[in-house]
């Protein structure tokens, strides 16, 4: 039986903060008679002291300290749902927990979310952009209007229009080739590093939806109708980082 769980988590460094963003699994382990920890990452960097000060406002807005003790009991009839476990060291050593199933303390889903957008999503600021082995070369015209959000298997580039976030491209960095069924996407290669499991890494345009022009700015508007081209160019640039061979096909 494998168990699996959703981590957000922050360490503070003198420089600073750690983040990172993984799922979690304990498999059972015949060799060791014991459940062992894998850790599939989403994304982890290290960022300024600015990022961590954010981090400290929200959870003070959010009245973090007010949740230590929270047990939330499952509500009566509820037998799906979510379950959390929370834990914070604040600078004086005093410790926050909480957890709960499908019942949180308050502003719990607020400082969440904040949180995870912190880790998982962040400005196209250059041309260069390396993630999970492997490395693009993306359009000039994407800097400052397009953004980007992580997940364990690969991220999504899209630009954010009021309360919206229109999709331009995706890349899949996984086991499964998703270049066989998906209409228009783009293999760029297979990723293998040694002792790790060989990866397909593909790009597909994103899915904007039929009002992707509302709210636009003209350079936005430039950035969707010219995707596919840019896909080419970037899909040209692929090359594997950190040890991992990009074998194009």
């Amino acid at each position: 039986m494998m168990f699996g769980s959703d981590v957000l988590e922050a360490i503070k460094t003198d420089e600073g903060v750690h983040l990172s963003n993984y799922w979690c699994t304990e498999q059972w382990s015949e060799d060791a008679k014991e459940y062992v920890e894998n850790r599939a990452y989403s994304r982890e960097f290290d960022a300024g002291q600015d990022v961590y000060e954010q981090i400290v406002r929200l959870a003070e807005e959010c009245n973090m300290t007010g949740w230590n003790n929270f047990h939330g009991a499952n509500p009566p009839g509820v037998l799906d749902g979510t379950s959390f476990s929370f834990e914070a060291v604040l600078e004086d050593g005093t410790t926050i927990l909480a957890s709960g199933s499908n019942n949180f303390p308050q502003n719990y889903g607020t400082f969440t979310k904040g949180f995870r957008t912190l880790i998982v999503t962040t400005d196209v600021t250059s041309t260069a952009f390396a993630n999970q082995g492997y490395k693009l070369t993306l359009p000039e015209s994407w800097i400052g209007q397009v953004r980007i959000r992580f997940w364990t298997d690969g991220c999504a580039f899209y630009i954010p229009v009021h309360d919206r976030e229109v999709s331009i491209m995706m890349v899949d960095s996984t086991t499964y080739d998703y270049a066989e069924n998906v209409q228009d996407a783009i293999r760029l290669g297979i990723l293998e590093k040694v002792d790790e499991e060989r990866r397909y890494l593909d790009i597909r345009p994103g899915s904007p939806g039929k009002e992707w022009k509302e709210g636009m700015n003209v350079e936005q508007k430039a950035i969707l109708e010219g995707i596919h081209v840019d896909m080419q160019a970037i899909a040209e640039s692929a090359e594997g980082v950190d040890g991992y061979v990009l074998t194009k096909r």
